[in-house]
């Protein structure tokens, strides 16, 4: 299997996702998989359960479920933490988030329309909204809507056919369709989608062939009388460089923004979360740390942020340490960039910036380089695709573990808290070198 997967994805995607997995079962109807953890097993089912069918179709004329499970929960009658319907395909998977749903999406005056749309288009009664589409500034709360639609309909109406795919994501399976001549095979899947969601609208600005190619899919889909739903930045006539045919489609239906936030919505975004992840904060201290930002993205990231440190010094959170990392964080996000993250990485392992760089996975070279992905992540805005671009890039997924991998090691390992303390001391005083971004 596993020589089979890489021919469909990459080495390092492999060396990451699939190093601890394990065929645990398998019959006609079921392939259980067990990996090392809850988050890998997540992971594995929303991005990688199509290869894998495709793989025991190939070798074992079969395609079974996939059921992922991990050691927790192994003993209990290995119960599936990750499982997509078994009619997921090559090019298009269905990518939700199954953590995104309607339940754990917080409701307040500025989203409340769309929010009470999208519950529509999922129960399958808002016809009235095809397309339905959504906009708002970043971490709105668009990408939750979506997911939630998605999720509510395969669990309740739609067991197949849902497709969610990002901007970016659908321009590089068009640009993977276009250089191996498999284009008509690409086009031939849209006769699966019952339910088409896309999202980052605004990314397909001055791409023109994919842009030619979503006006293909949304007439084929739409013509079908199959749901849209779309989502982006801006409403569809402000982007720009959108073509006239694409600003037109997405306005044949209902068009709803989501708001700024008032402070007690995202009052009570930071208590689900501290009551999701059982972090104390008092009452002070959330209500300060829901007055920084309107960036619900961001103040979850403060929020994370806040708890890591207070783990780290092991002090109890209240207002003072809010208003002390708060300080730290908007002093570091404005100084520090990702060169000088890198550089004061190297200096302190003693080791070139080459090496850091590099794809030498001694572990004199490859824990410096999680390291310094750690803190790019920590310290500046950049997204995981942009900190792979700055390390000679590598996948996504290679910085998404290296994340993981530092924060996991910060609770478990004293001498790996003490480093992260002493680089942190280092990049909080060192002068800087741009504003961390590439």
């Amino acid at each position: 299997m596993i020589k089979f997967l890489e021919t469909r994805i990459s080495k390092p995607e492999i060396q990451t996702w699939f190093a601890k997995t394990a065929l645990r079962n398998l019959d006609s109807s079921t392939a259980t998989i067990e990996v090392s953890n809850k988050f890998v097993a997540n992971w594995l089912g929303q991005n990688y359960t199509g290869d894998i069918q495709r793989g025991f179709k190939k070798y074992l004329k079969a395609l079974p479920e996939i059921r992922f499970v991990y050691p927790s929960i192994a003993s209990k009658n290995e119960q599936s933490v990750s499982t997509l319907p078994s009619t997921a395909t090559e090019e298009f998977r269905s990518r939700l988030n199954k953590g995104l749903t309607f339940e754990n999406f917080v409701r307040g005056d500025t989203n409340q329309f769309a929010f009470q749309a999208a519950l529509e288009v999922a129960k399958g009664t808002g016809s009235h909204y095809n397309p339905l589409y959504i906009y708002g500034e970043s971490s709105a709360g668009k990408t939750h809507l979506l997911n939630a639609i998605g999720n509510d309909a395969q669990s309740n109406r739609l067991p197949e056919g849902i497709q969610y795919l990002t901007a970016d994501q659908f321009t590089t399976q068009i640009s993977h369709a276009l250089k191996t001549q498999t284009l008509d095979q690409f086009r031939n899947e849209l006769k699966h989608v019952s339910l088409f969601l896309f999202d980052d609208v605004q990314q397909l600005s001055g791409r023109i062939r994919t842009q030619t190619e979503l006006t293909f899919l949304f007439n084929r889909v739409y013509e079908a009388g199959k749901q849209i739903v779309f989502a982006g930045k801006l409403p569809p006539n402000r982007i720009s460089k959108l073509s006239d045919e694409i600003k037109s489609r997405l306005s044949w239906g209902v068009i709803t923004e989501i708001g700024i936030p008032k402070p007690e919505t995202k009052l009570e975004i930071i208590e689900k979360k501290i009551d999701e992840e059982g972090i104390s904060i008092p009452d002070d201290a959330a209500f300060y740390l829901a007055g920084i930002t309107n960036d619900i993205k961001s103040l979850i990231q403060s929020l994370t942020r806040l708890e890591t440190y207070a783990s780290i010094h092991r002090k109890p959170i209240n207002i003072a340490l809010v208003k002390q990392v708060i300080h730290e964080e908007r002093v570091l996000s404005s100084q520090i960039s990702v060169q000088k993250i890198q550089e004061i990485t190297a200096r302190f392992f003693d080791i070139s910036l080459t090496d850091l760089l590099s794809n030498n996975r001694k572990r004199r070279y490859s824990y410096p380089r999680q390291l310094a992905m750690y803190f790019c992540r920590q310290l500046t805005d950049l997204s995981f695709k942009e900190i792979g671009k700055a390390f000679h890039n590598k996948d996504h997924s290679t910085i998404m573990y290296a994340v993981k991998h530092i924060t996991e090691g910060i609770d478990e390992n004293n001498k790996m808290r003490k480093v992260v303390l002493d680089l942190e001391s280092l990049m909080q005083y060192s002068p800087s070198v741009g504003n961390g971004k590439l």
